[in-house]
């Protein structure tokens, strides 16, 4: 059918371009979400532009079946076990490995090709013969011929896309994805296409077949005629050696004299010199966290919601930047929200990362991850593993050096044998924080400071994560039916669903539905191996919800749909040396550039992609031409970080430069008074803190003031904001373990070895060796006969060497000394405290070489740098 290309100069003058009246009735199709949002806002209302479109929605919902993230598991899953069987040459087992690490590249790859009408016997043809082939290049060959004799969805694929698609079926696609009756009919045979100013293959193929089944197709494109070198390049992608017209229709409605963004073009296009002294400025950001407190978190607040539509962040580093916001807005969209985002995708990606290759694998990462989803729950009792992630993570040191799961439910059987034999008896129901910071020599050893029922409860969810993992694998097999697996997911899925024991929000409901729905789907015979599950399931959870999603941070890319909004405040940041030029989009892996170009010789439509990296930079003088001249500089802030992530000392782009903006620190730019006189979404810490006595209970323990003295922070952290410090670094505890040696040893008259032996049990992780070397410094000697005094609290007698425990790595002497000034002062220090809690004073630190022997110092700002870190 026909092909026409009109173009516009001005995104919003287009009510009186000469072909609206032609368009505006028609199915409109924009290259991206942002496009058509704009166009919404700009032009739609009754009778015109009711019918919008992404191209992405309307390719999703035409072939479902391919684009589902349930067929892309199965070819993952398949994909890795051909690689697993894959007979390469010994010299190529290296190469074999590296298609194993990448083969959500590989599958990407994969996918590309077949929807470009390419196949494993194709590929051969070009590339067999070339002499420059790399090893990487013919395996994938190899490998995808040994793949489709066994998966059949490349194949299907090619052949749907021999024939077009006729406007029917086109429209019963378009009824349902937008079901809501419309004011008219669209134009049935007539699609706009809005954005595409480059094309990708996928765009290309796509298209091509709604051409081929009879859709007329009328390109609409932003072209200034004045600037042909630099608007030239999309007419490289819309031309008639691609199947559509060389035939422009160019229309101009700007006159000469524009904004900076006409500036920008003409020092390009004509070589005339910017004008100097532009009132134009760029902020420079320190750092990503400046400019996420001073621009970010006021729009979006954390924990609130922000203005609809009021601030827009562009950003060529925008993948970057929604990363890292993700882990501060895990319930806003930052481009990437998923089932990894919510517990029951956290419980099940890590639920299939136990079983591997080497069989049930278990490690602290995972076990926490599972702990903290919620999905974990003991029905009897009611409680929920969610509630004892601060008991696991004490315990943790107990359990260095497991790595299978049996490996952690025979440990996790030792320690509720050491509590129940060893620990029970010094646990006496109504002790205050001082006895129980007393009374066991073990208190302060992390693993240890436990009382016996959270024991006993976190030993529960370990064997309940023991048996849901047999439950889901069968143990004797290391492969299985997809169709099988994810049944048995489902199941899971249902038996634990926490609803039945906990509120959820109404997002994670729904998600749980959609899940079952998802997984419902999955039917098929194809055996996976369980090595590969882990990863496969990771990626399947990691995909989006919504492929419409908007990040709070939009990428460069998109930023000419924002040319046809108003109402907005723009901040457009990124403008660094990296950032503009935009970077190369990366080629299908493991693809070199000499073999891609020349598979494209022969297969047109990958042409695309080599085109779009040649064009990268007038696309960039593109899009920062759109910024400039579209976005209002009055609503439009432009700048640029000088650190972030791994950039140092970064300058502004060349473009900034040429156009001499001027540099603008953050402090300067900041608008102070617009900024809230307080942050709304910070966190109420009054509703939390204690007063008076309250707050005061149980400070006046001389051991406790012995940390007061040495330092106050120190105190603040272990006593004030816990119940007491105990240590879980593998530095400190070699300390309280020769400590323990030398509390055994004095009362217990048994031999050296004996002595070593039975302490050393506490410590498993330990290597035998290691706990020889450290014993043999201290178990003999004469300090080992000396006896040590008791202290009295509550009238029961304890050992004073339980400060040795309270305070390993400090001498003898040092400990005698604090003792010392606490006694001597002990009623100047209380009222320090208490003055100190009810006037909210500040408890200051004392950094010195005493710092790494201190249970917070990778939490402590003021940690000395030359000491602090010893016990990481």
């Amino acid at each position: 059918m026909s092909v026409k290309v009109y173009t516009y100069d001005d995104p919003k003058g287009w009510r009186s371009h000469p072909r609206y009246e032609e368009i505006k009735g028609a199915i409109h199709v924009c290259a991206t979400k942002n496009v058509a949002e704009g166009l919404r806002q700009a032009y739609q209302e009754k009778g015109s532009f009711e019918h919008v479109y992404t191209v992405r929605e309307i390719i999703s919902a035409m072939q479902p079946e391919w684009n589902s993230a349930e067929t892309q598991l199965q070819q993952f899953l398949r994909l890795s076990k051909v690689l697993k069987e894959h007979g390469a040459r010994p010299t190529d087992e290296s190469i074999k490995e590296s298609f194993r690490k990448n083969k959500k590249e590989v599958l990407e790859t994969l996918r590309l090709l077949a929807y470009s009408g390419i196949g494993p016997s194709d590929l051969a043809k070009v590339l067999l013969g070339r002499e420059d082939l790399s090893a990487k290049e013919r395996m994938l060959v190899e490998v995808w011929h040994e793949l489709e004799k066994q998966d059949s969805s490349y194949a299907r694929l090619r052949e749907e896309m021999r024939s077009g698609w006729s406007p029917r079926r086109l429209h019963e696609v378009l009824d349902d994805i937008s079901p809501d009756a419309k004011s008219t009919t669209p134009d049935g045979h007539t699609l706009v296409l809005h954005g595409f100013y480059f094309v990708t293959p996928e765009q290309q193929r796509f298209l091509e077949r709604l051409r081929e089944g009879g859709m007329d197709i009328i390109f609409f494109n932003l072209y200034d005629a004045r600037y042909p070198e630099t608007f030239g390049f999309t007419r490289a992608f819309i031309t008639e050696r691609y199947g559509w017209s060389d035939d422009w229709e160019i229309a101009s409605a700007r006159g000469e004299e524009g904004g900076l963004g006409d500036v920008f073009l003409r020092a390009y296009e004509e070589g005339s010199a910017p004008t100097s002294g532009t009132d134009r400025e760029i902020v420079a950001y320190d750092s990503f966290f400046e400019f996420m407190n001073k621009v970010i978190v006021p729009a979006y607040p954390i924990g609130g919601r922000p203005e609809e539509g009021k601030t827009q962040i562009i950003a060529t580093n925008a993948d970057m930047l929604n990363d890292v916001l993700s882990q501060y807005y895990p319930d806003m969209s930052t481009g990437s929200r998923n089932l990894l985002r919510y517990p029951v995708g956290q419980f099940l990606s890590n639920i299939h990362a136990i079983r591997t290759a080497d069989g049930f694998m278990l490690d602290a990462d995972i076990l926490m991850a599972t702990f903290t989803s919620g999905w974990l729950y003991d029905p009897e009792s009611g409680k929920n593993a969610r509630d004892y992630t601060g008991q696991l993570r004490k315990i943790l040191p107990h359990f260095e050096g497991c790595e299978t799961l049996e490996e952690w439910r025979r440990r996790s059987d030792e320690l509720m044998s050491f509590y129940e034999q060893v620990l029970s008896p010094y646990e006496k129901a109504g002790d205050g924080r001082v006895l129980k910071s007393m009374r066991s020599p073990f208190v302060r050893i992390s693993q240890f400071s436990l009382d016996r029922h959270e024991m006993e409860t976190i030993r529960f969810f370990l064997r309940q994560l023991d048996f849901i993992s047999k439950e889901l694998f069968r143990i004797e097999m290391e492969e299985e039916r997809i169709g099988i697996h994810f049944k048995k997911v489902f199941e899971m899925v249902a038996k634990y669903d926490p609803s039945s024991h906990m509120e959820l929000e109404e997002e994670e409901t729904r998600i749980l539905e959609t899940l079952n729905e998802r997984l419902a789907r999955i039917e098929d015979d194809t055996f996976f191996l369980y090595e590969d599950v882990g990863e496969a399931v990771s990626l399947y959870l990691s995909g989006k919800l919504d492929p419409e999603d908007t990040p709070i941070v939009k990428p460069f890319i998109e930023v000419d749909g924002e040319a046809f909004k108003e109402g907005k405040e723009y901040h457009v940041t990124g403008l660094d040396e990296r950032g503009l030029p935009l970077s190369e989009f990366a080629l299908p892996w493991p693809f070199q550039p000499e073999t891609y170009e020349a598979l494209s010789e022969q297969h047109q439509v990958l042409e695309l992609d080599t085109l779009r990296n040649k064009s990268i930079k007038h696309i960039s003088r593109y899009l920062f031409y759109i910024t400039l001249e579209f976005l209002r500089p009055r609503c439009t802030e432009l700048s640029f970080m000088r650190n972030y992530l791994d950039k140092r000392d970064m300058e502004p782009a060349l473009y900034v430069k040429q156009l001499d903006l001027t540099v603008v620190p953050a402090d300067v730019s900041w608008n102070t008074e617009d900024a809230p006189a307080h942050r709304e979404n910070a966190y109420d810490f009054e509703a939390e803190a204690t007063t008076g006595r309250e707050g005061f209970e149980g400070l006046t323990s001389s051991d406790f003031l012995m940390e007061y003295v040495a330092c106050q922070r120190r105190f603040q952290y272990g006593y004030i904001l816990s119940e007491f410090p105990t240590f879980d670094t593998e530095f400190h505890q070699q300390f309280q373990y020769t400590d323990l040696l030398r509390v055994v040893k004095r009362t217990m008259p048994r031999e050296d070895e004996r002595v070593i032996r039975e302490v050393g049990t506490l410590f498993p992780g330990w290597t035998d060796y290691r706990k020889r070397m450290i014993a043999k410094k201290y178990i003999s000697g004469k300090w080992m006969k000396k006896t040590e005094k008791q202290d009295a609290a509550d009238g029961i007698k304890i050992n004073s060497a339980r400060q040795d425990l309270q305070l390993p790595g400090l001498r003898v002497d040092r400990r005698t000394k604090l003792r010392a000034e606490v006694e001597d002062g002990l009623s100047g220090w209380i009222d320090q405290i208490e003055e100190k809690l009810g006037k909210d004073v500040a408890f200051k630190a004392s950094p010195s070489d005493e710092c790494k022997y201190c249970p917070y110092q990778d939490i402590c700002p003021d940690v000395d740098p030359l000491e602090g870190g010893g016990g990481r």
